[in-house]
């Protein structure tokens, strides 16, 4: 329980808070998914922008938000929304899934935009298996081989793509840990939203809410978890700023005098 943060994550159509995020394949045979994609690994799609663009084959990275190669050329898409840590307040990394061998379920377009269609229980749907993942921020350690992930606050999704694309460790390893063991080890909240049936998709916003009972925790900098590099005022701890302009008493003021009598 330590782990896990209260969130809150927002779908929303206002693009300029969308979440650049890496797209991992949910097809279970590779021989179906697109470019023999292994399940839960990166997607093997080209990159797509906000609008749905395709990023050119062979693009170069780019540091460009509106670019379609915005930090990878491969692999990477847009949720329509983010996810906030209100522990922190920090914006947390996201990523999602998609069956690319399920196109008719918008399971191929390296965008997320589940459908409806939950299927049957002998080919579950699941609107196109668009599995989000709210991931958290902070060292995942292996305790056996202790190797280490060092996840971070949003940063675009380079760090986590980064991570999802490393190769195995080398051998000899007695321990199954891998680069994607620590990467999904920083997953905090999946869930598997679909879209309403009869309602445009995106026409309004939805806000989820997951709460943890905890106290507050200090904005950290880095991903080294110590609690003595802290970023701001007050010590890294919450902080809130409000102002009584608008309501503050106006002395002299008839307009705004009221008598009371009793």
């Amino acid at each position: 329980m330590s782990q896990l943060a209260s969130v809150d994550i927002v779908i929303t159509p206002d693009k300029s808070k969308w979440t650049r995020c890496p797209v991992v394949e949910m097809c279970p045979d590779p021989l179906l998914s697109e470019g023999g994609a292994v399940k839960y690994f990166l997607r093997k799609g080209h990159s797509v922008d906000k609008n749905g663009n395709y990023a050119k084959a062979g693009a170069a990275a780019s540091s460009n938000p509106e670019d379609p190669a915005y930090i990878n050329a491969t692999g990477m898409g847009w949720f329509p929304g983010y996810a906030i840590n209100i522990e922190t307040g920090e914006r947390l990394n996201m990523m999602f899934g998609e069956d690319s061998w399920l196109s008719g379920e918008n399971g191929r377009d390296m965008l997320w935009n589940p459908t409806s269609n939950a299927g049957t229980i002998s080919n579950p749907l699941f609107g196109g298996r668009h599995i989000v993942y709210v991931m958290s921020q902070g060292r995942i350690v292996d305790k056996i081989t202790g190797r280490h992930y060092d996840a971070q606050a949003y940063d675009a999704g380079y760090t986590l793509r980064k991570q999802l694309s490393l190769p195995p460790f080398p051998k000899p390893d007695n321990a199954v840990i891998s680069p994607i063991d620590l990467a999904y080890a920083s997953a905090m909240w999946v869930n598997i939203p679909m879209a309403v049936k009869g309602q445009e998709w995106l026409s309004n916003e939805v806000t989820m809410k997951i709460r943890v009972a905890k106290p507050y925790e200090r904005f950290l900098v880095g991903a080294t978890g110590n609690a003595s590099v802290v970023m701001g005022p007050n010590r890294g701890f919450p902080m809130y700023q409000f102002s009584t302009n608008n309501i503050a008493t106006v002395k002299t003021d008839v307009k705004k005098q009221k008598v009371i009598w009793i």
